[in-house]
């Protein structure tokens, strides 16, 4: 199953597991943009460095707060690089757990769900981070209830499919449901709506 090449079902060892693999949206310009700046960064980052090694107590003091704000603005830029060009989210779906992991190289953010507690897979619209703009992929930063997929975790909501059109998450959802049903809407969902 492939939706626009972003998300694919991949293959697994056992009939009793399902794992979809998505890759975020490419912003050919927007990568670009953030090489630039991180070279122009960590050249003001080494400047300020040297500055900082010979410079008296009062300015090394400034320089080091500088350095670090720096240091986690570069980290942020360089963690949303990775995100466009090589992050990845996984959905994994056993009998007994529901798993959802975003994850850049060394660093990943995974959510697993005992199959028990697991209700209400469904499609729908993403709750962006940027309410301005319902496209724009969060990243790994998401919070772990943003994306087109949802499901019910207890009183958590927990999503995936960040970028994912609502037809390209029903195709996710109903493959899903059609090899666990038990993780479908609960009956009081279906009387209501």
């Amino acid at each position: 199953m492939t939706a626009a090449a972003r998300i694919t079902l991949e293959a697994t060892d056992t009939a009793q597991e399902i794992s979809f693999l998505m890759r975020p949206k490419r912003h050919l310009w927007v990568s670009l943009f953030l090489c630039v700046w991180l070279a122009i960064a960590s050249g003001a980052w080494l400047l300020a460095l040297w500055e900082a090694l010979s410079a008296p107590m009062p300015v090394v003091g400034f320089l080091g707060l500088w350095l670090a704000a720096w240091t986690a603005g570069c980290l942020g830029a360089l963690t949303l690089l990775l995100w466009l060009n090589i992050g990845e989210e996984r959905l994994i779906v056993t009998p007994e757990t529901v798993t959802v992991t975003r994850s850049i190289p060394f660093w990943h953010r995974s959510t697993r769900c005992d199959g028990d507690a697991v209700t209400g897979l469904r499609a729908g619209p993403t709750e962006s981070a940027w309410p301005q703009d319902a496209k724009r992929t969060p990243g790994i930063w998401a919070p772990r209830k943003a994306g087109t997929i949802k499901f019910d975790y207890g009183r958590y909501v927990i999503g995936f499919g960040l970028g994912l059109d609502t037809p390209e998450a029903r195709k996710v959802v109903d493959h899903v449901l059609r090899h666990f049903p038990q993780y479908g809407p609960i009956e009081r969902d279906r009387a209501a709506g």
